[in-house]
């Protein structure tokens, strides 16, 4: 049965373990080898600039001055465009005039006070008109005293239902 049954379970881990580990030596060892080179070129190279002679190096104060002369120039123009730009504003024409603001204001209140004597007049008819009701209520006659009275129709008022004619009949 032994011999059938191949080899442990301990003795198949050890020799995964084996494989693995080879593996891994040798991807150590090459990236050993390619951090070894990295360094070796990097050690290679200089690390500064050469040393430049005197002749060779620009001259220091000239860069200076043009600079100070573009700041000084910059400086001008820029002072200049917000100076141009503050008499601009200070000349332009308004948006709004205080007469047309005034006269605005005097429009508004005009409306207001026609819609106010509009709304009074309205109001004035609106009672006329409940009175006039009233009163012509009081005038009919009531439906106890004469319960055949129809009020009266307007020509223009739909008819609703056909009443028979007493001519025809």
């Amino acid at each position: 049965v032994k011999a059938r049954a191949g080899p442990s379970f301990q003795e198949r881990v050890d020799a995964a373990l084996k494989g693995i580990n080879a593996k891994t030596h040798a991807l150590e060892s090459e990236q050993r080898k390619a951090l070894q080179a990295a360094v070796e070129k990097g050690r290679s190279r200089p690390t500064s600039a050469p040393v430049r002679p005197n002749r060779l190096s620009p001259n220091q104060q000239a860069m200076l001055q043009d600079r100070i002369k573009k700041m000084k120039e910059q400086d001008e123009a820029y002072k200049k465009q917000m100076a141009d730009m503050r008499k601009k504003m200070n000349e332009r024409e308004p948006l709004f005039r205080l007469s047309d603001v005034q006269a605005g204001f005097e429009m508004l209140r005009l409306q207001q006070e026609e819609r106010r004597r509009e709304l009074q007049q309205e109001e004035h008819e609106r009672w006329a008109h409940l009175r006039n009701v009233e009163e012509s209520a009081f005038q009919r006659p009531l439906l106890i005293e004469d319960f055949n009275y129809r009020p009266p129709r307007a020509e223009s008022a739909p008819t609703l239902r056909l009443q028979p004619d007493p001519e025809s009949e």
